[in-house]
C-alpha cells in the first residue's frame, strides 16, 4: 500500500486519491466517481511542486496546458461535477478532510496539505452550482458502475511514470 501511495504521490496526484478514499469510505460512493471531482482541485494544489509530472499526466490525456481543466471537462462530460450531486453534505467536509489527510496518498503528496487545505479544496467541488437550489434535484450517481473511471484514471498514471 504504501509503494502505491508513493506512485500516486511522486505524480502528483496522492491527495486526490486521498480524499476520494475518505470520501468513499465515508458515504460508500464509487472510487472511480469521486476522483473525477476531486482530482482536478488536488492537481491545481500540487502545480507548484509537481508541475513536470502533471504535465506528463496531461500530455497522456492528450490535454492541454491546463489539465486541471482538461480533467475537470472529462469529469463533466461523463456526468461528474459536484460532491453534493453524489450525496455529500457540505458541512461534513471538515471531518473528511481530516481523514483524508491520514491516508498514504495525502502523506506521499508531494506537496504537504493540512486538514484545512483539504478541507478548502473539497469545498472548492461541493457547493450547488450558481442558481441551483442545493436542497433540490440532487441526483446521485453512487448505485452506477464506475469501474472504467478508475481503470482509465490509472491506465493514465502507469502511462505518466513510464514517460
Amino acid at each position: 500500500m504504501a509503494a502505491h501511495g508513493a506512485a500516486l504521490g511522486s505524480a502528483g496526484l496522492g491527495l486526490g486519491h486521498a480524499m476520494a478514499q475518505a470520501l468513499g469510505g465515508r458515504y460508500g460512493i464509487s472510487h472511480g466517481a469521486l476522483n473525477a471531482v476531486v482530482l482536478a482541485p488536488a492537481l491545481r494544489f500540487n502545480e507548484a511542486v509537481a508541475g513536470e509530472e502533471i504535465a506528463r499526466f496531461g500530455e497522456a490525456m492528450g490535454a492541454g496546458e491546463d489539465v486541471p481543466k482538461a480533467v475537470e471537462d472529462l469529469a463533466r462530460m461523463a456526468g461528474f461535477e459536484r460532491l453534493r450531486d453524489l450525496g455529500v453534505p457540505e458541512p461534513e467536509l471538515p471531518v473528511v478532510a481530516a481523514a483524508a489527510a491520514e491516508r498514504v496518498g495525502a502523506k506521499a503528496n508531494p506537496r504537504a496539505a493540512s486538514p484545512g487545505e483539504i478541507a478548502d479544496l473539497l469545498h472548492l467541488v461541493a457547493p450547488a452550482a450558481h442558481g441551483d437550489n442545493a436542497g433540490e434535484g440532487a441526483e446521485r450517481h453512487d448505485h452506477v458502475d464506475h469501474h472504467v473511471n478508475d481503470h482509465t484514471l490509472h491506465a493514465l498514471l502507469g502511462s505518466c511514470r513510464k514517460a
